[in-house]
């Protein structure tokens, strides 16, 4: 005869069917999602990574890993030791989650940047008993993050250590930050200017010029400006600046804050002051040195006996002596505005052409013999001098004296 007996494996079963089920719900949330999920028995030290893991580190799934010494393999040489310790001083404390950024060494030899977190599993007495977690990759994060960072460092040195006033600007028009040079022109704090607005600061003359250069920037009309306008110092002096600013915008395009450039050009303004002085000075002593020459000139022209003209480089008469009426019997003032060869025979136009072409051409004076016809029709010899004059060295007018 067989004696058997039966027990019940009902829960067995079911517990078993239940571990399946929920080992299937692990595989299949790993594949769903781009993360490395994992699991670590403590207490057996047997570990389960999902398959991304190899996809991960570029490698075959030809040894897989089984436990968390396999696992830590993995880890540069430089994160082992801080991230034992960490995971341990979790699993010690009575702590549910943990998370530990760390490198993992690739198939290339290659590192990528991974963002552990994981949940805490504990029985009733509080121990750790098992660990189940998600890996994922912040190399492409890391990287933009250390670029962010490398340029902001990049920016606050030449912020900071610029020969040029530079201010951080906020769409309202208060300072949100001022470099060292830019308290030095404006001589204002730091801590002073962020109360303020470059507003207050604004020469009242020169306000709605930047206000308007503003709306365009806050329009889009514009992209940057640029302008020479005036601040108040803060003793009250007034300062000339040249203004420098753009616009620094999110990814949605909307204006964050401007970034001005201030230089200093209050010498250069003194300068170019003091140089219009000194040429309007030079202009009115060659003004009046001008019109005494001019005058001592009629003086003498006006009480010879001989003819003196002054002529334009196209020759027409400029000035005529009052001795041209006791000469040819002509009104001087009706000569002015007219062309010499009105007076001069046909014969010898030829000759006063080339003798005007040569003070023109070759700037120097000649002498010439010449018929000028009266006022009745009568020709008279007369011999000229012509002499040019001269504006420094460039010929602006001759003279003729006959």
């Amino acid at each position: 005869y067989v004696i058997c007996t039966f027990n019940d494996i009902t829960a067995l079963k079911k517990a078993e069917d239940a571990l399946k089920i929920s080992h299937e719900r692990f595989i299949h949330a790993g594949t769903a999602t781009s993360d490395t999920l994992w699991d670590w028995n403590i207490v057996t030290d047997e570990m389960y990574v999902g398959d991304s893991f190899y996809s991960l580190l570029g490698r075959l799934k030809t040894n897989s890993i089984k436990s968390m010494h396999g696992f830590t393999h993995n880890i540069h040489k430089v994160d082992k030791a801080p991230y034992t310790k960490s995971l341990k001083e979790a699993i010690n404390s009575t702590n549910s989650k943990w998370s530990f950024e760390y490198r993992l060494l690739k198939a290339d030899g290659t590192y990528s940047y991974v963002n552990d977190k994981a949940t805490i599993i504990r029985n009733s007495l509080g121990q750790a008993i098992q660990i189940i977690g998600a890996i994922h990759d912040v190399t492409i994060e890391k990287k933009i993050k250390d670029e962010l960072q490398l340029s902001e460092q990049r920016f606050r040195g030449a912020f900071e250590h610029s020969y040029v006033g530079m201010a951080i600007v906020d769409i309202d028009g208060y300072w949100i930050d001022a470099n060292n040079r830019l308290c030095e022109i404006l001589g204002y704090s730091k801590q002073e200017l962020e109360g303020m607005t470059f507003e207050e600061l604004t020469y009242i003359d020169d306000l709605p010029a930047d206000l308007s250069n503003r709306d365009k920037l806050i329009q889009g009309l514009e992209s940057y400006c640029s302008m020479e306008k005036r601040y108040i110092h803060k003793s009250g002096l007034s300062i000339w600046v040249n203004l420098y600013v753009s616009v620094v915008k999110n990814e949605k395009g909307e204006i964050l804050h401007f970034i001005s450039q201030i230089i200093d050009i209050s010498e250069r303004k003194k300068m170019e002051l003091e140089n219009k002085r000194l040429i309007d000075e030079t202009n009115y002593n060659k003004a009046a040195q001008l019109e005494r020459a001019e005058y001592m000139y009629r003086l003498l022209a006006e009480n010879t006996a001989d003819l003196i003209c002054l002529h334009s480089l196209d020759s027409t008469f400029e000035y005529v002596s009052p001795s041209v009426s006791k000469l040819l019997g002509y009104n001087p003032d009706a000569l002015v505005h007219q062309l010499p060869e009105l007076l001069v025979h046909p014969d010898d136009s030829a000759t006063l052409n080339n003798t005007i072409q040569t003070i023109v051409n070759e700037k120097k004076d000649v002498s010439i013999n010449l018929r000028l016809k009266n006022h009745v029709g009568e020709y008279k010899w007369f011999e000229s001098k012509v002499t040019v004059i001269r504006d420094s060295t460039i010929p602006i007018r001759f003279q003729s004296s006959s």
